[in-house]
């Protein structure tokens, strides 16, 4: 037992290690963001060359672009490469063009995940017809290959398998039977070490299996071809990316594990086991190849390729697949070996059944705590947001849930209702189909966290999503419904058109007042205030209006109508120039201080569950030791980690500038107004003036936020409520508000400065 409680820890530390070295700035695809000429635009003479710039650094081997006339006939110089000095970057150099209408398509493959994504656009040289295409769709495709969940189901299956049931021997099987005297016993649990062997093997050759057919599919991706159709070259090519290094360090181990199971096959077969100690010191260095195995597997994962969190990312998802694989391949096992002692007479085997249900019982207990700890983790990393639901990898993770959900029922069912009746033989009998039917539900959670891991996640998708649509706006305010767009949204005179309508749909014609505010996010910049007038139908107007500077703006409505309450709406957009690549994109990574925070409580909770459940599972004093100390390790590592990530220095210049990446619509605004009541209304008063109950009593007296709030940036007013005020009764509210309950709350501080006009 203490070489199993040693290497248990070993485990977790290798695991955790190799999660730190994981690439830097990722979103797990490499999205278009713009390009040189912009995607529409009308040039007056001929580019010399075509630049795009995408999300995330991009692998030279796989990523391509050509440009076409309206012929179809190919016009650029067959150049097309990565920047060597900004991956980020893809260009290709063109002949002089006529005038003309001209297609650019383009592929490219991740650095970090080995995802590919294609996509084309439009411009025009010398005019655009009337009748010409608008740019096309940039949303790449559901899944990279119809193959590809399968062959992903097929490795995680193999490597959960494959480590379970090699761990199940050491830590559970060997401490609840090895020690039954009794010669039938002893005939029995070789009949199971055998058939969990089988099992073991299978999974090391289903994991190995899907791992080449994973570097097929990624050959095929890189060179654009079908996976059957890759040839050596292709294959070469992948070994020149960071994802062909880690698929490398990943065969080799698999190779190992798969010689090092075929020696002690080669062994059983010629009737010479091995001895108990040979085989002790056999599952160590097995059990840590195909840990470090499944490292690599983590890091090529969507959690590792989350910007600012790749490391939390990594090694969230590796704990996450070792809890699994201690689970799923342990439930496999549990059938084999309760199967294996069926053969005994009911007298023979209760109590050895009886011992082996309550140790699995505990490694099952710490696993699905650690399970849901570091899944809801991974969870909020790819969603992050309500509405990214609405998409295809949210759909996938809610069918996932509902598995999960009737999984842990049929666990809960087992632990609180068959294990008190294993005195009985039909006890037994229920624990047969229980865990039976875990085993069924475990290969189908692995079915959803493969096609998870096939699909783009939601953040990605909803995040583009928004930035295609961001030309537009719309909410019901008030009763009110409020719209419009900003066309064409490029530096120079842009059109500004606002609908109103009742909560019915009906025009509105006469609003006493539409007062539009145009104002550009990355400086603090006066905002442009214009009134809109009414051309009929419930369309209001402003004067063209010239935006002058690429980047992100910010465009708020206020409508006035007799009888009904003042609305006012606000949305995001993105100015882009024909001449230039966009440099400023809505990032769809999470908030990183949150995710910081939330990895924290992440390392708390699942040290809290070693602390308090591994030490049971040893009945010696120094391995439960060991467990205690490994417990109080990451506890201590997670309290530092909360309390370091809330340690404020003087903050930058850069902090103080940052823009408030949530616009003030009625949603953000109102959870803002609920904050407020919440937190502030005591010192601060319901208006802002500092008149709250509490202000007597405060030396210095409290701000008159509606004086003050006007006279800073949103990024110093948000570094005041993150950090409090030095001299103050201000409190920091980073440790208890989230970034983005804190930028809402700017957001409403904003509406006391600047109260809606009056009715």
């Amino acid at each position: 037992m203490k070489i199993a409680s040693g290497v248990l820890a070993l485990l977790l530390l290798v695991a955790a290690c190799l999660g730190v070295s994981v690439p830097r700035a990722a979103y797990a695809h490499a999205s278009f963001l713009g390009s040189d000429p912009a995607a529409d635009s009308v040039l007056p003479t001929s580019p010399s060359r075509v630049t795009m710039r995408f999300s995330e650094a991009m692998a030279p081997t796989g990523s391509d672009a050509q440009i076409v006339d309206s012929s179809g006939r190919r016009v650029d110089l067959d150049d097309a490469k990565v920047d060597p000095n900004d991956l980020t970057q893809m260009a290709v150099s063109v002949s002089r063009l006529a005038d003309g209408t001209y297609t650019v398509a383009w592929h490219n493959v991740s650095a970090v995940d080995g995802h590919g994504l294609q996509g084309s656009f439009v411009f025009f040289v010398g005019s655009r017809p009337p009748d010409a295409p608008s740019s096309a769709s940039t949303k790449p495709p559901l899944l990279q290959s119809r193959v590809d969940p399968a062959v992903r189901w097929f490795t995680l299956f193999g490597a959960l398998v494959a480590t379970g049931a090699i761990l199940f021997d050491p830590l559970i099987l060997r401490f609840a039977a090895g020690r039954e005297p009794r010669r039938a016993v002893t005939g029995a649990l070789e009949t199971a070490r055998g058939r969990i062997a089988i099992v073991a093997r299978a999974g090391a050759f289903a994991f190995l299996g899907g791992t080449v057919g994973q570097l097929l599919l990624q050959a095929g991706i890189t060179a654009g071809v079908p996976a059957y159709r890759v040839t050596p070259g292709d294959v070469a090519d992948i070994f020149s990316t960071a994802w062909g290094l880690r698929w490398l360090v990943r065969f080799c181990c698999l190779v190992i594990v798969v010689v090092l199971m075929g020696i002690e096959w080669g062994v059983e077969r010629q009737g010479r086991r091995p001895r108990p100690r040979y085989a002790s010191l056999l599952w160590v260095p097995v059990s840590l190849l195909l840990v470090v195995a499944m490292a690599m597997v983590s890091l090529s994962s969507h959690g590792a390729a989350t910007t600012d969190l790749e490391v939390p990312g990594a090694i969230n998802d590796g704990l996450h697949l070792a809890a699994s694989a201690l689970w799923v391949g342990g439930l496999c096992a549990l059938v084999l070996t309760v199967r294996a002692f069926s053969v005994l007479r009911w007298e023979e085997r209760r109590g050895v059944v009886a011992a082996l249900v309550a140790r699995f019982s505990l490694f099952a207990g710490l696993s699905v705590g650690v399970l849901l700890v570091t899944g809801l983790y991974s969870s909020w990393l790819q969603v992050t947001s309500r509405a990214a639901f609405d998409t295809p990898y949210g759909s996938v993770l809610a069918v996932k849930l509902v598995l999960v959900a009737g999984l842990l029922t049929l666990g809960a069912l087992n632990l609180l209702w068959v294990r008190p009746r294993l005195a009985q033989i039909r006890g037994e009998t229920w624990l047969r189909r229980l865990v039976l039917g875990e085993v069924a539900l475990a290969v189908l959670v692995v079915v959803t966290v493969a096609g998870l891991t096939s699909l783009e996640p939601a953040r990605q998708v909803h995040s583009r999503d928004e930035q295609q649509a961001a030309l537009s706006f719309g909410e019901t305010v008030q009763g009110t419904r409020i719209g419009g767009t900003v066309a064409p949204g490029t530096v120079g005179t842009n059109r500004v058109v606002v609908t109103v309508a009742d909560r019915n749909g009906a025009p509105v014609n006469d609003a006493s007042n539409v007062l539009v505010r145009l104002k550009f996010l990355d400086r603090d910049l006066s905002p442009i205030e214009l009134t809109a007038t009414s051309v009929g139908g419930g369309r209001y107007e402003v004067p063209p209006t010239v935006l002058s500077i690429v980047g992100a703006w910010q465009i708020e409505v206020e409508v006035s109508r007799p009888g009904s309450f003042d609305a006012r709406t606000a949305s995001r957009f993105l100015v882009t120039s024909p001449t230039d690549v966009s440099t400023t994109a809505s990032s769809a990574a999470p908030p990183a201080s949150d995710g910081r925070t939330y990895w924290s409580w992440v390392m708390i909770a699942a040290g809290a569950l070693v602390l308090v459940l591994l030490p049971r599972a040893w009945t010696t004093r120094p391995a439960r030791a060991r467990s205690r100390v490994l417990g109080t390790a990451v506890v201590l590592a997670g309290v530092v980690l909360f309390y370091g990530g809330h340690t404020h220095a003087p903050a930058p210049q850069s902090v103080l500038n940052q823009t408030n990446p949530y616009p003030p619509d009625s949603r953000s605004i109102e959870a803002g107004r609920l904050l407020y009541e919440q937190q502030c209304v005591k010192c601060h008063g319901a208006a802002g003036h500092g008149d709250g109950p509490e202000a007597s009593g405060l030396v210095p007296p409290p701000a008159d936020l509606s004086t003050h709030v006007p006279l800073h940036t949103d990024g110093t007013v948000f570094y005041f409520i993150s950090s409090g005020f030095p001299g103050t009764a201000m409190p920091a509210f980073a440790g208890t508000l989230s970034e983005q309950q804190r930028w809402d709350l700017v957001n409403y501080l904003r509406t006391l400065a600047q109260p809606l006009p009056s009715r």
